[in-house]
């Protein structure tokens, strides 16, 4: 391809169009989120001071994002937390509030017995 003027030309064009759309660098960017710190800082705006910071320390290679792809067993994880449950208020799974008794204020399959009316009516005297 070097032996061929035309293609030689052809590329140096491309290249050299690149090198003038690449001007934004590092450099460019540093200098704009500290900008934008600036601006946060006149404004008292902590937020974005610190989103600003943030920015350059992912620009400077100090922060990472790191993103992790995982299979979670929902199923299993809803299973074990609602055994978790039922140990820690020592209860059966389908115990009726009325036969906690009076004297219990304990949550029960999401209701709660505080020995205000009956099974079903809390309103009943």
């Amino acid at each position: 391809m070097m032996k061929n003027p035309e293609a030689t030309k052809f590329l140096e064009s491309i290249r050299s169009d690149a090198r003038r759309e690449a001007v934004y660098g590092l450099v460019e960017a540093m200098a704009q989120a500290q900008k934008g710190i600036d601006l946060a800082e006149r404004h008292k705006n902590p937020m974005a001071f610190i989103k600003g910071c943030e920015l350059r320390a992912k620009l400077s290679g100090l922060l990472i994002d790191r993103v992790e792809v995982a299979t979670v067993d929902l199923k299993g994880s809803l299973e074990q937390a609602r055994t978790r449950v039922i140990d820690a208020l020592n209860i059966t799974p389908r115990q009726s509030c009325v036969e906690l008794g009076p004297a219990t204020d304990q949550a029960v399959n999401g209701a709660a017995y505080r020995g205000l009316g009956e099974q079903g009516n809390p309103f009943a005297e």
